[in-house]
């Protein structure tokens, strides 16, 4: 059986654009490929070493699965690596009230603080780069970059286009010491005594890993909590264990009204690495990010060796990042 086709309109009909002419829906079809993306709070970032180490997490600042962390380092002699800062939580404090920049997910299923609604922009370009906006209007750049040939990365935080009188900042890290692969949990065994020195602090969870050294250009306030039961959302998808136990052994507090906000983290080895770096490109440093000495010199000299590296070869910051779904 044929069926008959519709004649085809003869001339200008009133709804086929003039020759030349895009017609209206085209043109809402382009304006849309055109518009930027809305921003995926789930998409992944990670940051590489270049020795099989790395910081990774979500633009939300929500860990979804065991692997996310700020200081994920390689143990080649021990063939695997070890998962040693995992997250922060981070407050912004203004004369006009206290605003939390970071979330997590705990169990059942809560997120809290809820500082994800306070992002206003992200890229990744040339490293993980933060925009969060207050409610009083204060804006809040933070950045995050991982140091090329050491274990450690550096974070940042300032205050842009305001009046910055009267910000503060502070910062709790969230730690383990445990395998990559591995979930923690509150034990007795858990060390969380601190070192202090003028400008580091160390953290030695377990000896079974490496110590951790957080440098920074505020100060530290040793007050130990325990965290509880984060929740892994993609673990939990994958029918693995999925919740968590993490230590805070304290807080750095931080005046962003004078200078903008420094923490460093990094191993004995990385600072090794990482000093001998910055002394290089900025000589006569009389330290390393020390508060008293005001040196930002070490910070931009890594700052420029990481623009340098990322110009010579292919960018390390990844704003997507697929993992293995293998349990194992």
């Amino acid at each position: 059986m044929t069926v008959p086709s519709k004649k085809r309109p003869q001339g200008n009909a009133p709804d086929a654009p003039a020759p030349g002419v895009v017609p209206r829906s085209m043109t809402k079809l382009l304006s849309a490929i055109a518009a930027p993306a809305p921003l995926s709070l789930d998409a992944e970032w990670m940051e590489t070493d270049g020795l099989g180490g790395f910081a990774s997490g979500t633009i939300s600042g929500i860990r979804t699965r065991r692997e996310h962390a700020l200081l994920h380092v390689s143990e080649l002699r021990q063939g695997g690596g070890a998962v040693l800062v995992n997250g922060l939580d981070v407050r912004v404090m203004t004369p006009r009230g206290m605003f939390d920049i970071t979330s997590h997910r705990y169990a059942p299923d809560v997120v809290h603080p809820d500082g994800q609604r306070r992002i206003e922009s992200f890229t990744s370009d040339p490293w993980p780069t933060w925009l969060y906006r207050m409610e009083d209007g204060t804006r809040v750049e933070h950045q995050l970059f991982a140091v090329s040939g050491a274990p450690g990365v550096v974070l940042s935080w300032s205050v842009l286009d305001g009046a910055a009188a009267g910000v503060r900042l502070m910062v709790r890290p969230l730690i383990s010491g445990r395998e990559a692969r591995a979930l923690h949990h509150e034990n007795a065994h858990f060390r969380s005594e601190a070192q202090c020195c003028d400008w580091a602090v160390r953290w030695h969870p377990y000896a079974s890993h490496p110590a951790i050294l957080a440098g920074s250009n505020g100060t530290y306030a040793h007050h130990h909590l325990w965290y509880h039961n984060f929740l892994y959302a993609d673990d939990r998808a994958r029918g693995v264990e999925y919740m968590e136990d993490l230590g805070s052994p304290g807080i750095f507090h931080f005046d962003l009204s004078r200078r903008e906000a420094v923490l460093i983290l990094t191993t004995d080895e990385g600072l090794h690495v990482m000093k001998a770096g910055a002394e290089a490109r900025a000589a006569g440093l009389p330290g390393f990010l020390g508060a008293a000495r005001g040196n930002a010199g070490a910070l931009e000299a890594l700052r420029e060796n990481e623009r340098s590296n990322r110009m010579d070869v292919a960018p390390r910051a990844f704003p997507f990042c697929a993992w293995s779904e293998d349990p194992a």
